[in-house]
């Protein structure tokens, strides 16, 4: 009855932070259709109330009060949303965002599973569960989220990590840098703090945003203010914790690991989007934790924070990250894959995005070498980019006749231009095909039909590009499911995919197959286009609603 109560309370205050908050967001959420995409991506709203909000447009106002009604049902259902809510506005309202995460981490924040850290004069420690009443200590606390079930192990690393931030807040606090300095700096090193830290009115709630920035096993924020404003003192505890976290992570086995959170600080849970996930082909007994810090390091930089490992038919390592480094990050990982897949990575997953996952490789080897064909979805081409190239497509064969044979294909402009109906026999044992054609070759070569169709150019360009990078992914994933010596051999031949300004024999070509004004027009045997096999590596095909590939 008590828990029951507890929940109402909770569930009670939520909405109250929310109310208190409603009329500014009332006013303020200028894009409420993208912080909808986000929450229903995150799994706070459904795809319905989604659909709901995209539909109240073009009225920016009615978007905002289909969202606001929905966040508040859900809101009551699970309090802790409130938090996610936050989060997400951040991304979006700067400081709106961050006022509801301090009100959240004011009256919500669970702090019964805190241990309090004692430190006494003679700098020995020890601790205590809060939730135990008892005579309060004589001594300075200070108090680290460290859940009560750790184990020996952690409780010992936690505790030199709560002891040196412990002991860095006294210093700094003694002799302060100038508060704007601070400020300035940490946005320049972290532009995601900026509406946290215009919250912060004094050094101590300064520090702590920087701290909830850290974890057990990354304390650079925090290095890097301390060597910007010369705090000796300070550099000198970072590094003898340095000192004791590289022993620690040279012998503790990833077993010890297991589900053990390394963000000691508590904080706003990371979203999604915010979220890069590990899966290796390890044995934990067979690893230590430094091995799991390295390939991390190696690969993403300093991008990426470990949030916590766990077990699942592999190790599972989740990170966290700003999420306005994902397409860095991307990159980065991109450019480091064959290193973790040489390292036993399974899957690679950042943000919504599966970047790579040793299931699909099979899946792709097995569909190459039986149908031929596979059915590609998630691969990083914008549907809206897909939609906007059918449709500049059709404004082309839209055009009179006479307007389109201006930009036919001759024998001195390479495989670039318009193809009329019947010109191309694809199956030279049959009737010219019946169909149009737009191909474009070299894409700096080719004429576009910039005075009739605009935007012509500038999407095809831009679909024909993304195609080339889709493209030589495939070519990669070919390498590792052929097992290959070197897996980037079939990328290495096909250098000219990168390099739009070399002459090569990809082509895009746009087809358009025209009604037909009577089946009398059609000659015995003809065919849209005729049976053949691509001359090509691979070809990517993109289809409207219509279809009409047949293997």
């Amino acid at each position: 009855m008590c828990r029951v109560s507890y929940s109402i309370e909770r569930k009670a205050k939520a909405i109250e932070i929310f109310n208190t908050h409603h009329p500014l967001l009332s006013q303020s959420l200028s894009d409420p259709v993208s912080v909808a995409i986000m929450l229903q991506r995150e799994g706070v709203i459904t795809g319905q109330v989604l659909a709901s909000v995209e539909s109240a447009s073009p009225s920016v106002p009615n978007q905002r009060e289909v969202l606001l009604a929905a966040m508040r049902e859900v809101i009551q259902n699970k309090y802790s949303l409130l938090q996610t809510f936050a989060s997400v506005l951040c991304k979006f309202t700067g400081n709106l965002g961050a006022v509801i995460q301090r009100d959240y981490d004011r009256y919500l924040n669970d702090d019964k599973k805190l241990i309090k850290v004692m430190i006494r004069d003679d700098d020995s420690m020890s601790t205590d569960a809060s939730s135990t009443e008892s005579t309060p200590p004589r001594v300075p606390t200070v108090e680290i989220a460290i859940p009560q079930c750790m184990s020996d192990e952690f409780t010992s690393i936690q505790t030199s990590y709560g002891r040196m931030l412990y002991n860095i807040r006294k210093i700094i606090k003694k002799e302060p840098p100038p508060l704007d300095d601070v400020r300035e700096y940490l946005c320049c090193c972290r532009s995601s703090l900026e509406p946290k830290l215009s919250l912060c009115s004094n050094i101590t709630e300064i520090l702590r945003a920087v701290e909830k920035e850290c974890s057990l096993i990354n304390v650079r924020l925090l290095q890097s203010l301390v060597e910007e404003f010369d705090i000796k003192e300070a550099e000198k505890l970072i590094t003898e914790y340095k000192g004791i976290l590289k022993e620690f992570c040279r012998t503790v086995k990833i077993s010890l690991c297991l589900n053990e959170k390394f963000e000691a600080l508590g904080g706003s849970p990371s979203l999604q989007c915010e979220t890069v996930t590990y899966v290796f082909d390890w044995e934990p007994d067979e690893h230590m934790l430094q091995d799991i810090k390295q390939i991390i390091s190696k690969t993403s930089g300093k991008l990426v924070k470990i949030k916590y490992i766990k077990k699942g038919n592999s190790i599972i390592v989740t990170c966290s990250f700003p999420h306005s480094l994902t397409g860095a990050l991307i990159m980065k990982l991109n450019e480091n894959l064959e290193l973790l897949m040489k390292n036993g990575l399974m899957k690679l997953t950042v943000g919504y995005c599966t970047i790579w996952k040793k299931q699909k490789v099979q899946e792709i080897h097995s569909a190459f070498t039986t149908v031929g064909f596979v059915f590609i979805t998630n691969h990083g081409i914008r549907r809206p980019l897909v939609d906007e190239a059918f449709s500049v497509a059709k404004k082309f064969f839209e055009l009179p006749h006479e307007s389109k044979k201006k930009y036919s294909r001759t024998s001195t402009s390479g495989n670039n231009g318009y193809i009329e109906m019947e010109q191309e026999d694809i199956d030279p044992t049959k009737p010219g095909d019946l169909k149009e054609a737009f191909n474009i070759c070299s894409p700096t070569e080719c004429v576009y039909p910039d005075d009739e169709v605009s935007d012509f150019k500038p999407v095809m360009t831009e679909i024909l590009g993304t195609s080339r990078t889709l493209a030589l992914k495939i070519l990669e994933v070919m390498g590792h499911a052929l097992k290959l010596q070197d897996p980037q051999f079939f990328v290495k031949n096909h250098q000219n995919l990168s390099n739009t300004t070399i002459p090569s024999y990809t082509t895009a070509r746009v087809l358009y197959y025209p009604p037909l004004p009577s089946p009398a027009a059609v000659k015995p045997g003809q065919l849209r286009c005729g049976e053949h096999v691509d001359y090509g590596s691979i070809t990517l095909l993109f289809q409207d609603p219509s279809g009409g590939l047949q293997i």
